[in-house]
């Protein structure tokens, strides 16, 4: 078998922070230009920015609330209390950010501000209709790293699956009679797996079965497993899943 461990360029890494820094950094430019260039309107600015920003996505939200409220308060949510389903609907950020703007209006002095109202009415009207329609929907980059950070990849799912209804369970059979601990899980970085491990490598050749290991497991009485190498099995699930796809 081909040692591929030293090649690390093949493995995704976990995304970074650069987005954020970069964004952090922006907005100190642009609030640093404003603040210079006037400084009196400034928080007025400020409030005005953070409503266009947050009440729509505020109003969308709501919209959510009405579908989950009348066609999914039972089942999606076992008739629980509204709290929690205006929490999935609306994010507590968002929330926290229009009542920030309220704030930074109650503190600053009034000023006759029609352009920037209408901007704000105009915003909340736009923005549902255009996140209804995909245009401020989140890229792919975005979606797959909020799946790698919450772990709801198929690839987690399986990991656990092989973890927790296999090699739990499997594993400290054999180690218990033997005095060898060896065990080698082979990962395919193409996630394609060959079922006879010596049309992968000339070297290893089959020997003899190995005792039966037998576990009452899931209704199944001796349900027989043989291992001591062999290939991590959910990957040839998610190498199926990619060529149907």
């Amino acid at each position: 078998i081909q040692q591929l461990g030293e090649e690390d360029c093949l493995v995704p890494q976990p995304r970074g922070s650069l987005p954020k820094a970069c964004a952090i950094g922006l907005t100190t430019v642009v609030t640093t230009a404003i603040l210079v260039l006037e400084p009196k309107g400034f928080f007025r600015h400020v409030a005005a920015a953070i409503l266009i920003l947050t009440v729509g996505p505020s109003l969308h939200g709501v919209f959510l609330l009405s579908e989950e409220c009348l066609h999914h308060a039972i089942t999606r949510y076992r008739g629980r209390r509204l709290g929690q389903m205006v929490t999935a609907c609306v994010g507590v950020c968002t929330l926290l950010g229009v009542e920030l703007a309220v704030l930074l209006f109650g503190l600053t002095e009034p000023q006759p501000w029609r352009d920037q109202w209408s901007m704000v009415i105009l915003a909340c009207g736009l923005y549902p209709l255009l996140k209804t329609l995909g245009v401020l929907g989140l890229s792919e980059v975005e979606v797959s790293e909020i799946c790698e950070k919450k772990k709801v990849n198929v690839a987690h799912g399986l990991a656990w699956s092989f973890h927790l209804g296999y090699l739990n369970l499997v594993l400290p059979c054999p180690f218990e009679t033997r005095g060898s601990r060896k065990f080698l899980i082979l990962l395919p970085l193409n996630a394609n797996i060959a079922h006879k491990l010596e049309d992968e490598d000339t070297n290893i050749c089959f020997h003899d079965n190995l005792p039966n290991t037998e576990i009452d497991r899931a209704g199944i009485r001796g349900l027989v497993h043989h291992c001591v190498v062999e290939y991590a099995t959910p990957l040839l699930t998610l190498y199926k899943m990619s060529q149907e796809s």
